[in-house]
């Protein structure tokens, strides 16, 4: 799973609008750092709330999936044995 989220911020770094040679052309003249926290920061300036929202559901999507492998354990945990079923849970 982390994987494909890692590749999908590769092919954010590598095809984003902001990661092109015209811009690379444009910082290396005005010596600004170029990269992937140049584009982070040029969508963070024009797109805020597309950049915050993807940041809220990244963030909530690794969490829960930390979340459910720590708590997996504690499921198949056999003295547990009244809320094995999900009927019995809710």
């Amino acid at each position: 799973m982390f994987y494909r989220m890692y590749q999908v911020l590769r092919h954010y770094e590598r095809y984003h609008i902001y990661t092109d040679l015209d811009s690379k052309a444009i910082c290396r003249k005005f010596n600004a750092p170029g990269g992937r926290m140049f584009a982070v920061k040029c969508e963070l300036k024009f797109n805020q709330y597309k950049v915050i929202t993807f940041l809220f559901v990244f963030s909530v999507s690794v969490l829960a999936f930390i979340l459910r492998v720590w708590e997996l354990p504690f499921d198949q945990n056999e003295l547990n044995k009244a809320t094995k079923g999900t009927r019995n849970n809710l």
